[in-house]
């Protein structure tokens, strides 16, 4: 994610974005890393993206959800993007290509429906990129 991509999903100027690789992956354990944004006048504002690839097919949206269901979070389906995804507590879930899993959270912004907006727009990028 560039500088310049956090600033239009939070809606102001951003910090430089800080990525972390936590774990390079190999053919036993999944890669995964993040990237995040933080608004240079809002600190409360932040845009993270999380990536993860495994070796094996098991980033299964059931799971996910579940997870955040039986947290008290309601988890809505979301088409077009991916193979599956759902939004919910701020954070857009995407599962693609059997083994990736992409995590969009937008924090600090009042209007649910614009960090639904932009979280998707962010997404579709990243599925961009990711050639899908």
């Amino acid at each position: 994610m560039t500088k310049d991509e956090g600033a239009a999903a939070l809606g102001e100027a951003v910090n430089d974005p800080t990525e972390q690789i936590i774990s390079a992956g190999s053919a036993e354990m999944a890669a995964m890393s993040t990237c995040t944004v933080q608004a240079t006048a809002s600190p409360g504002k932040t845009l993270s993206l999380s990536f993860r690839r495994s070796p094996v097919p098991d980033n299964q949206p059931d799971s996910v959800r579940r997870t955040l269901t039986e947290s008290g979070v309601t988890a809505v389906d979301v088409p077009g993007i991916g193979d599956a995804a759902f939004w919910g507590a701020s954070e857009l879930h995407v599962f693609f290509a059997g083994n990736s899993y992409l995590s969009v959270s937008l924090r600090g912004l009042d209007d649910d429906a614009a960090a639904f907006a932009r979280a998707s727009e962010v997404a579709r990028r990243a599925m961009e990129r990711a050639g899908r």
